[in-house]
């Protein structure tokens, strides 16, 4: 079952309920926050023979739907959307559903269109069926176009507190004595607290020991977006341990500083860019130090 996102729990839960389902909607936000998963509970839950909303149920549609088996819910999670993919699931939009009251459309990472898709797309969303729903799912709304948003309801999805971290982490099976301190400088994303637990990061370099010369060195050696980020996240990890025994808002600052790094790399700015933003604001910080 979902964890967190009760208000959008609460939303769709009475828009269920009063059969007021639009035909089209946005879910955006942060990656890694359960936007996807959402949407597939959902669709689960509008199809569901019991009527129960974002609740356990066994009745043979929401069996299905757990199974990736309901025929009235297609998921399309493409490397890259092109034009032939849109005009399949396109085609299939206009047939009366199954078995459910609904045909559900979950576009994950709708970004992914190429030009040529989304306007294909976009003749669809404007002659939509009365029984399809499409939600398009993305961290980068800003790709879409914008007649593409215009037609759709778009819904924001903020991230995930710290203790709902935790309890997910704890379902998958991680340790409860790491789980804890990683769900809180995951910056509310399931995405990043997996990544962080996966890499068994100890505390490395303390910023006692740190110079900006050792900073430099290893900044100028990264070659990709992928290795930035790792770098900024390690960096992050060891500035957090020696914020704990300083409570220096000095620190705390450079924390916040290195969150805005990885934010901005999310939205694929120049890395070369986040690279120089990274080392003036380490030079700051250090340069107190001297």
């Amino acid at each position: 079952m979902i964890t967190g996102h009760s208000r959008e729990k609460d939303i769709f839960t009475n828009i269920i309920r009063n059969k007021s389902l639009l035909n089209s909607y946005i879910f955006c936000g942060k990656s890694g926050i359960g936007k996807k998963l959402f949407a597939e509970e959902l669709a689960r839950s509008a199809l569901c023979l019991n009527g129960k909303a974002f609740e356990e149920c066994e009745c043979s549609s929401c069996t299905l739907a757990r199974q990736a088996n309901n025929p009235d819910i297609r998921i399309i999670d493409d490397e890259t959307i092109k034009i032939d993919r849109v005009r399949d699931f396109a085609s299939d939009a206009h047939i009366s559903p199954y078995f459910g009251k609904y045909k559900f459309f979950i576009i994950n990472n709708a970004h992914l269109m190429t030009r040529d898709a989304a306007n294909s797309f976009l003749k669809t969303l404007e002659e939509p069926s009365p029984t399809t729903v499409f939600i398009l799912v993305t961290h980068k709304e800003a790709s879409l176009l914008p007649t593409i948003k215009s037609r759709c309801i778009e819904v924001k999805f903020g991230r995930l507190k710290s203790e709902e971290l935790a309890h997910i982490l704890t379902q998958k099976g991680y340790e409860t004595a790491t789980v804890n301190s990683i769900s809180q400088m995951a910056s509310g994303s399931v995405e990043t607290a997996i990544y962080l637990m996966e890499q068994n990061t100890e505390p490395g370099e303390t910023f006692r020991d740190m110079t900006f010369e050792n900073v430099l060195t290893s900044v100028l050696r990264l070659k990709n977006r992928d290795e930035v980020k790792n770098y900024v996240f390690n960096l992050y990890i060891n500035i957090l341990e020696s914020y704990k025994t300083t409570y220096d808002d000095t620190l705390l600052n450079f924390m916040n500083d290195l969150l805005l790094v990885i934010k901005r790399l999310e939205y694929n700015v120049n890395i070369e860019m986040a690279k120089m933003y990274l080392l003036t604001k380490a030079e700051e910080v250090l340069s107190e130090k001297r």
